[in-house]
């Protein structure tokens, strides 16, 4: 961009010299003119052509940066183990203080990766299984232990 602020400015510098010379009426003059004109109409094309060049970098540049976001989004983090307990805890009604011999496993099974929770209270027993990327609960179980 410097570079065709460069050019630019040139070119004005060059108008003005030109449009001086058109005054002196001489055969000199016209010649100086026109190579004058020409060098300018080289300087601008040029310019026209990087603008160009850099407006391609530019896209490819903004391309790699979707498809990084894109790539970045695919690869998620996962939830964590006391966000899954909280989820599990959540669901059955039950605060951490309140759960007893609470487990949390961290799991691949079924291609995805899970959190296996297990916690009792009193004689029930509650087992859930969370998605490790999106909180799901994707199975739960509860029993008595009396049984």
């Amino acid at each position: 961009m410097k570079k065709l602020g460069r050019v630019i400015g040139l070119f004005c510098v060059l108008l003005m010299v030109l449009s001086l010379m058109a005054g002196c009426g001489s055969d000199t003059s016209e010649a100086v003119q026109e190579e004058a004109q020409e060098e300018v109409q080289e300087e601008v094309q040029d310019a026209q052509e990087e603008a160009v060049e850099l407006e391609q970098e530019a896209e490819e540049q903004v391309e790699e940066a979707v498809q990084s976001d894109d790539s970045a989004g695919s690869e998620a983090k996962e939830i964590g183990e006391d966000a899954a307990l909280k989820i599990a805890l959540k669901d059955a009604g039950l605060s951490k203080s309140e759960a007893e011999r609470i487990k949390c496993e961290l799991d691949y099974d079924d291609g995805r990766t899970e959190y296996e929770i297990e916690f009792h209270k009193g004689t029930t027993e509650y087992e859930y299984t969370i998605d490790a990327f999106s909180g799901d609960i994707l199975e739960k179980d509860i029993d008595n232990d009396n049984d």
